[in-house]
Formats: C-alpha cells, structure tokens, sequence
C-alpha cells in the first residue's frame, strides 16, 4: 500500500507523460481498492461485539500521509477482531492473527519515506503487503467455513511453513 506512495512520487518526478501517469494511478489505485474491500470484508464477517473497529475505518487507509499512522492502529485493531471472533466461536490458537505482519507492514511503509534507503524497504513493504493479503483472505475464507461448520485450518502453523 504505501509502496504504491514511493511509485506515484517516482512517477511525478521523472519523464513520463500525463497519459502514463493516469494509467498507473489507476491501475495502482484498482488493485487498493481490491484490498481495502477484502479488509472491509472480514471485518465484516466478525460480529459487531468482536469489532475493535468499524468496517468503514479501512477506508482511512486511502488518505495520504494519516494513512501512515493509521496504519499501525488498524492493522492491530484488525488482528485483535479476528481473534476474539475465532474465539468467540470457540477456535482458540497460538496465532497473533496477523498482527506482527500488520506492524511490519505499517514500518516499512515508514521507512519507504526514508532518502535512498528507502526503495530497499519499499521492496520489502511490498512483499509484507503481498503476504499480508493472503493471510488475510484466508482468514476471510476460515470466518466464512466456520459458520458452516467447515473449519480447516491449522492457525498454529506459519504461512510460510505451509
């Protein structure tokens, strides 16, 4: 998400025309919007007494520069949702439901601002985001099983590890 920032400063600052931009933005902005909708989903999927946030909030996510401090605010508030939602329904784990990956992402996004360094970490904010994304729509996934009584996974085990 905020690598998507680095881009768009990079592309203000170089040769490219107006067209170019626009069509970066755009695209750039789509693939935002996809993952602000699938935040919005799961929280959507935790009963409104396991909220620590409200659906809507993510779209704070959007706004430039509050986004930078709202990110390490809703990224817990988010995990800590999903976990009192998996134990509400009586699926207790040793998993921190994506928190950890959810602070790390809000840092790098950070550190991305940094002169020179900063392309290092926006490289690796990408990555987080991408792995954020994934444990996050599998959540998504589980919440949506749950109800159905398909629960099937294992939260005590690394993405990586799978």
């Amino acid at each position: 998400m905020f690598i998507i920032s680095i881009n768009i400063y990079y592309l203000l600052t170089t040769q490219f025309s107006t067209v170019h931009l626009t069509i970066v933005v755009l695209f750039a902005l789509g693939i935002f919007l996809m993952y602000t909708t699938l935040l919005q989903g799961v929280l959507k999927e935790v009963a409104s007494v396991n909220r620590e946030t409200q659906r809507g909030y993510v779209w704070f996510l959007l706004i430039p520069l509050f986004n930078l401090v709202w990110a390490f605010i809703f990224y817990i508030k988010l995990a800590n949702s999903i976990k009192n939602e998996f134990e509400s329904r009586g699926k207790n784990s040793t998993s921190d439901y994506g928190k950890g990956l959810g602070v790390a992402l809000a840092i790098t996004g950070v550190l991305g601002f940094i002169p020179y360094v900063g392309l290092f970490f926006g490289i690796g904010n990408l990555v987080l985001w991408i792995f954020f994304w994934v444990i996050i729509a599998r959540y998504k996934s589980d919440l949506v099983n749950s109800e159905k009584g398909n629960y099937r996974v294992d939260y005590d085990s690394d993405l990586l590890d799978n």
